[in-house]
């Protein structure tokens, strides 16, 4: 089941949003199936259950979401300390702010962005 959601040939991807689009299709012109769906499994209206199963959907989208990034600031994270170690190995220690080309340079600065 884990495997469903975790999708990562675009072929499937695909054959799923076929899928995913045919229901809705058929959701929309045969409201009354959705209906009697939602009656089976508890709802009063076809309109609860989608309106139901969207929020679910949602969820999950804003957790996998949430995990994706996080799981990319690990990798830039770790890309970053090993670049910092490669450059302090080769000599290559001083920050920009050491040799004059970055850091906040004050009012005048191209830094600053407030309000003069």
């Amino acid at each position: 089941m884990l495997y469903i959601l975790r999708l990562k040939n675009l072929t499937s991807i695909r054959i799923l949003i076929v899928l995913l689009l045919g229901l809705g299709m058929l959701f929309v012109f045969m409201p009354e199936l959705t209906t009697k769906l939602a009656n089976m499994v508890g709802f009063g209206r076809g309109a609860d259950l989608i309106l139901y199963l969207l929020v679910i959907f949602n969820l999950y989208y804003f957790v996998y979401t949430l995990g994706e990034q996080n799981r990319l600031l690990k990798m830039v994270t770790l890309a970053a300390r090993e670049i910092a170690i490669l450059k302090a190995q080769a000599g290559e220690g001083e920050s920009l702010a050491e040799k004059g080309q970055g850091g906040d340079d004050g009012p005048e600065g191209r830094w600053y962005h407030g309000a003069a």
